[in-house]
């Protein structure tokens, strides 16, 4: 017995003495992680789109669990955080549904940088510009709750500091929370409001309830509709004196027409500068056309189509809405010969109103390049 007590224990020093020499502990190349941070690092920015093409890619790195990410980020690197970003630009591809784990990892990681809001301009740019490509990755699929999360996690992080970390366009950010938000609440269409009513009056009928939903149902369903529009226009009211102030009373107009209010939504857009910007030009000229209908101002309305297909050529919605404007104004060759040239284009033209609702993202590859220049400022 006591031969075997020593073997045991000579086996079990072996053991220790081994562990001391060969750590177990991992090397930056042995998880899936480690190997795509590494090519990152090593100067590769588009390893990461180019790996990760399909949504089990992200599966290997378990970005869903806080715990997994927040340990391997560990101590502050700007080439993490750049890299955290390129990974949640994937994910908005092809598995959105982490992108919010993973940008909410580099927000909370990149809020732990070593200097603090305003004690370095680079670290500052830096993370300012972090925060606007993390917000229109989030608007590109209507996540509103979780970017009324991150604006008060930012707003908590500046409110004793100077706003040096603030996105420039963090105001009209807000503004198209409260628009997706509006819109994924929106009733549905066996809860449709006026336009019904009036059909089923014309008819001699009275509406007392649609699948079980009572009028006064339906009555709280657009006060309720109309109190988030309200709110989005509040939103983009303030945005329009700031940076942002040519889309957001763009979107602002938009808000007043779904409110009913077609002339004041008339003057907030008219005369609004969206040169430099086709995307938003597009959507100057196609709202204008819309509410110049409804205020019968056919002639206004063909001019303002006409804006938007100059500044987004053969688009769907522009020109339906132009061919609309021509037969009203009786020049019925005119208006066919524009629908038969909307319904023949042999392109695909990729339609701006397609993409209201993705807000930012179509700055995102944009930001992505400046993200990049000034974490190579900060090595």
């Amino acid at each position: 017995m006591a031969e075997r007590a020593r073997f045991v224990l000579s086996f079990s020093m072996i053991a220790v003495c081994s562990a001391l020499t060969y750590p177990s502990a991992r090397t930056p190349t042995d998880t899936p992680i480690d190997q795509l941070f590494t090519a990152y690092a090593a100067g590769d920015p588009a390893v990461v789109a180019r790996k990760m093409t399909l949504p089990n890619d992200f599966a290997p790195l378990k970005l869903e669990k806080p715990s997994v990410i927040d340990d391997w980020l560990a101590d502050w690197n700007p080439q993490k955080a750049a890299f955290v970003a390129e990974l949640a630009r994937a994910a908005s591809d092809i598995a959105p549904a982490k992108t919010w784990p993973i940008i909410s990892a580099g927000r909370r990681y990149i809020a732990n940088r070593p200097s603090a809001p305003g004690a370095s301009q680079t670290h500052d740019d830096f993370e300012r510009m972090w925060h606007q490509v993390a917000l229109a990755l989030l608007q590109r699929h209507s996540l509103a709750d979780y970017e009324e999360s991150y604006f008060t996690a930012l707003e908590k992080r500046v409110a004793s500091a100077t706003s040096t970390v603030v996105p420039e366009r963090f105001a009209i950010a807000r503004g198209i929370a409260q628009e997706q938000r509006c819109w994924n609440d929106r009733p549905d269409l066996d809860r449709a409001g006026a336009a019904v009513d009036a059909v089923a009056k014309a008819a001699g009928q009275e509406v007392h309830s649609r699948r079980g939903v009572s009028k006064s149902g339906l009555e709280e369903a657009r006060e309720k509709q109309e109190a988030c529009w309200t709110e989005a226009l509040s939103r983009f009211m303030t945005a329009s004196t700031g940076g942002a102030s040519a889309e957001a009373r763009v979107r602002g107009a938009w808000m007043l027409f779904h409110l009913g209010k077609p002339a004041d939504a008339y003057k907030m857009i008219d005369g609004v500068d969206a040169s430099g910007d086709p995307t938003l030009a597009h959507w100057a000229g196609l709202f204008r056309g819309r509410i110049a209908d409804a205020l019968g101002r056919t002639a206004d309305a063909e001019r303002a189509y006409r804006a938007a297909l100059t500044a987004v050529p053969d688009t769907q919605s522009a020109g339906i809405g132009l061919a609309l404007a021509l037969f009203r104004l009786n020049r019925n060759a005119d208006a066919d010969a524009v629908a038969v040239a909307v319904r023949t284009r042999k392109t695909t033209v990729a339609d701006p109103w397609w993409t209201y609702m993705e807000g930012d993202f179509r700055f995102v590859d944009r930001w992505l390049v400046t993200l990049r220049e000034t974490k190579g400022r900060l090595q």
